[in-house]
């Protein structure tokens, strides 16, 4: 989609030259080079050249973003907290869901209430069940949790540290759709 929507910016910035365009490679196309002949299989290489540069970014962009990126881990998903031996607040609101992001991105979504969101990274060794999670997405900063993790179906718990309230905590969290 973002791929469409960047084409056709580009294509509203090219209708504005299309006159200085249309003259450069249409009309005076020979002045540079008069010996070349423009025959139809020339044309037709030139308006399969034309189609070529209009299609192939966008397929390619949806490639990589739906395919070619994809690292997925054992927890993407939403997780609602089912219950914390601790409380994990952010002002006044308690944790209410986690969720882990698709596409490689190690980004985590920690929601507290139902309007407050805080974006973090997150990455995570399987062989190990270890689990850590820093406060600012793709540059880490300061960590916020570090520990265990335990998947059984749709049920995950999370043991560790949570730094911003300096005390061990355990997460019970349920798979949600």
């Amino acid at each position: 989609m973002m791929a469409g929507v960047l084409e056709g910016g580009l294509f509203i910035i090219l209708n504005f030259h299309r006159h200085e365009l249309l003259e450069l490679f249409w009309a005076r196309q020979n002045s540079v080079f008069p010996d070349v002949k423009n025959t139809s299989l020339f044309r037709a290489v030139r308006i399969f050249a034309i189609i070529w540069i209009i299609l192939i970014p966008p397929s390619c962009t949806y490639y990589i973003a739906h395919y070619n990126n994809r690292f997925p881990t054992e927890l993407d998903g939403k997780w609602q907290v089912v219950n914390a031996s601790a409380p994990i607040t952010d002002g006044n609101q308690p944790l209410t869901k986690i969720y882990f992001e698709y596409n490689r991105a190690f980004m985590t979504v920690f929601r507290f209430g139902e309007s407050k969101w805080t974006t973090h990274h997150f990455e995570l060794n399987p062989q190990t069940g270890q689990i850590n999670v820093w406060e600012k997405w793709l540059t880490k900063g300061n960590g916020i949790f570090s520990g265990q993790y335990e998947l059984a179906g749709d049920k995950l718990i999370l043991r560790g540290q949570y730094q911003l309230s300096n005390q061990p905590v355990v997460i019970e969290l349920q798979k949600r759709p």
